[in-house]
């Protein structure tokens, strides 16, 4: 299958091109600027603005690519990502995606989605689980996936919407919560936390796009949980970068407060990825080290 990867040059979409070429797809890679090709080496790449309609239909044109994989979701750098009113550009630009696509001859899209869209649980959450954002960035997610399946369901598209739990690896943003723990840690740098009580679905990168590359290919439709079964609290995640890197005497755990309005608990009931036949292959411990051996090579000087 010939399948176009928007934000090809990014964190998830870099790797959801390759897991697609492993699994024996042919990807096409979407990058805005040619200094993005350099993370999808190895296939295809188009330079074009996943926003700009005729460039999409140039690029599928070109490509013939007749499924889709929307992993672009364009924020400014650093940006207060879950309030940043810039989503709702985001959500329109996505929906004109998707059209542009259907009419270009792509007969299977798939978007990403977050597991922020669904009401807070302190029970593993299934996909029809109520949906009840409580943030611009997740609120844009969910209208996007309410708005693409019912239209998806109208004009014969087929479609489906993997919704991300916490993934992380190689490529990440900097500023998010393990590369600036690793950094820091690597510069020898104290780390301030709250208790880190919350627990978390974290999964490896490369997982995540096998993930998403496994629900592509497959056919099948609607919402995916892509996430760890089993949650880990934030303070353990910690404590275990801090011993691999060896720096547990840099630990300030519950210098700070937690921030009152973030869930105690983001656990997904992913048995209908499973019964897709799909599991991690990434064991955590491995998974870890990979990534702060890549932050050693990247490494980022502090905020």
């Amino acid at each position: 299958m010939r399948v176009l990867v928007t934000g090809a040059g990014g964190f998830i979409g870099s790797h959801v091109v390759a897991a697609l070429a492993r699994r024996g797809a042919d990807p096409v890679g979407l990058v805005r600027h040619a200094s993005d090709r350099s993370a999808a080496l190895g296939v295809e790449v188009v330079e074009a603005d996943y926003r700009d309609p005729r460039a999409i239909e140039r690029a599928l044109d070109a490509s013939s690519a007749r499924a889709l994989v929307h992993a672009a979701w364009r924020l400014a750098p650093g940006s207060a990502y879950l309030h940043d009113a810039a989503n709702v550009g985001e959500l329109e630009s996505s929906l004109r995606l998707f059209t542009t696509a259907e009419r270009a001859g792509c007969t299977r899209i798939v978007g990403i989605g977050t597991c922020l869209e669904y009401a807070t649980s302190n029970e593993a959450v299934s996909e029809d689980a109520p949906l009840r954002p409580a943030t611009l960035y997740a609120a844009s997610k969910a209208a996007l996936f309410l708005t693409s399946q019912a239209w998806a369901s109208e004009v014969g598209v087929s479609f489906a919407w993997p919704r991300l739990y916490y993934p992380f690896g190689p490529r990440e943003a900097p500023t998010r919560l393990i590369p600036t723990v690793v950094n820091a840690l690597l510069r020898g740098e104290r780390v301030a936390t709250t208790e880190g009580l919350q627990q978390r679905s974290f999964l490896f990168v490369e997982d995540v796009a096998d993930a998403i590359a496994a629900i592509t290919l497959s056919g099948s439709e609607g919402a995916f949980n892509v996430g760890s079964p089993a949650t880990t609290s934030v303070r353990e995640l910690v404590e275990q970068l801090a011993s691999r890197v060896g720096r547990t005497d840099l630990l300030d755990i519950g210098a700070f407060p937690a921030r009152p309005d973030d869930p105690s608990m983001l656990w997904p009931d992913t048995r209908r990825l499973s019964a897709l036949g799909w599991q991690p292959s990434v064991a955590r411990d491995e998974a870890l080290a990979r990534t702060i051996d890549w932050w050693r090579a990247n490494p980022v000087g502090p905020r």
